[in-house]
């Protein structure tokens, strides 16, 4: 990255003679365009994600143009309550909440932005006393129910380019895939599981999410334990392989990047955080491989999310350390070890905790949650030390333009 950065800016220097030409002009712009941070880490520094000042947000997902998507938490008009509204928000705008499909599901969430900027998430009302979500796509700030003939379609997870995919509000939930030439198929669990959910997918049409089993919990009703699922092209479900020789006892499958590899989570005489490659035998992380011995003590694992560089961020419950809240984010690369992401931070970000990272984009722009030094829980937006904010390409480029002009004129 650092290396991309120095023939960025000196080589029009070295020949400025030839840097106003249009030829000087386009390879600067190449050079800025590829400077994208390798697998190995970074320094980070915060962009808290605040709507107003009275207002945070909770990131769900970030697109390679630095359009962040989420929730937030605002209060209702003439009301003591709260719901949720989506927003969305980018460097130069601010955050933004979305608007409601009508006044009868004012309340929102988004999970998903593709690179065009169409954003996928729930529009929520309340039936009978009952919650209820119906998909959701804004487009240029305007609101349209996923309509479907096959299903009640009630929440987007993922996207790619214009191909959505989420869970249904039928009786036993369905994942599904929507495309806008074939319309919906619904996605099966695995034979012998009752629901499922696709969370996310790629370019190829790859879906991955989780089919679960409905397990009874005495007064507390049913309890949902998942098995981390693909679906191919056909839309039949495929089970995500656990470690040779070991027993699974429950598993997820949360993200998948354009080399088809999954992020997510398994369970065997111990909860692991896992990335299956060409859908083989997943890599495991261990507590040990994030936080030394003793230093914590635990009771979840797993990753949200996975670049296409192999860079991957996932959360750990941890106690100790003098910390203010129960759980951390990390960062894990297939080269390095997993770190703790509020050990990445630069030293003005001291005291900050990152409780929790949901989305990572190619450049390692990350969104999440984090606990300031005040202790107000914020949503944040990590930056990689050294890259321009998302946005900041085009006005590097830009100023450079104007400065090639002037040079001209004289």
């Amino acid at each position: 990255m650092t290396t991309c950065f120095l023939i960025a800016w000196t080589a029009p220097l070295l020949c400025w003679r030839r840097a106003t030409s249009p030829l000087g002009f386009m390879f600067f712009y190449l050079a800025i365009a590829v400077a994208v941070p390798e697998t190995a880490f970074a320094q980070y520094r915060i962009v808290p994600i605040d709507i107003d000042s009275q207002t945070t947000g909770r990131p769900e997902a970030i697109n390679e143009s630095g359009t962040v998507v989420g929730s937030a938490r605002v209060s209702i008009p003439d009301s003591s309550n709260f719901l949720n509204r989506a927003f969305t928000w980018d460097s130069a705008s601010g955050g933004q909440l979305l608007p409601p499909i009508d006044p009868q599901r004012i309340g929102s969430n988004a999970f998903a932005v593709n690179e065009a900027g169409l954003i996928g998430g729930g529009a929520t009302s309340v039936l009978n006393g009952q919650q209820s979500s119906s998909a959701t796509l804004w487009s240029e700030g305007q609101a349209s129910q996923l309509a479907s003939t096959s299903a009640p379609l009630g929440t987007v997870f993922g996207l790619s380019a214009d191909v959505s995919v989420g869970e249904t509000r039928s009786g036993d939930n369905r994942a599904f895939i929507h495309r806008p030439d074939t319309g919906t198929q619904v996605l099966s669990p695995l034979g012998n599981l009752d629901e499922s959910q696709a969370r996310a997918v790629n370019s190829l049409g790859d879906v991955i999410g989780v089919s679960t089993r409905l397990v009874p919990a005495g007064n507390f009703g049913f309890t949902r334990n998942p098995t981390a699922t693909y679906w191919n092209s056909d839309g039949d479900p495929v089970s995500l392989p656990g470690p040779t020789g070991q027993l699974v006892e429950r598993s997820s499958a949360n993200d998948i990047n354009e080399n088809s590899v999954i992020a997510g989570s398994l369970r065997t005489d111990d909860l692991y955080a896992a990335i299956w490659s060409e859908f083989g035998s997943p890599t495991l992380i261990s507590y040990e491989d994030v936080l030394p011995p003793g230093d914590y003590f635990s009771r979840f694992i797993y990753f949200n999310a996975i670049n296409d560089n192999g860079l991957a961020a996932g959360n750990i419950g941890i106690y100790g350390r003098g910390r203010q809240q129960p759980s951390a984010a990390f960062i894990w690369t297939p080269e390095q070890d997993a770190v703790l992401a509020e050990d990445l931070l630069t030293s003005e970000f001291d005291g900050w905790e990152i409780t929790r990272l949901n989305d990572v984009n190619n450049q390692g722009f990350a969104v999440g949650q984090g606990v300031d030094p005040a202790g107000n829980t914020r949503g944040v937006l990590l930056v990689p030390v050294g890259v321009p904010e998302p946005g900041g390409y085009l006005l590097l480029c830009i100023c450079f333009s104007q400065l090639c002009l002037r040079r001209t004129k004289r």
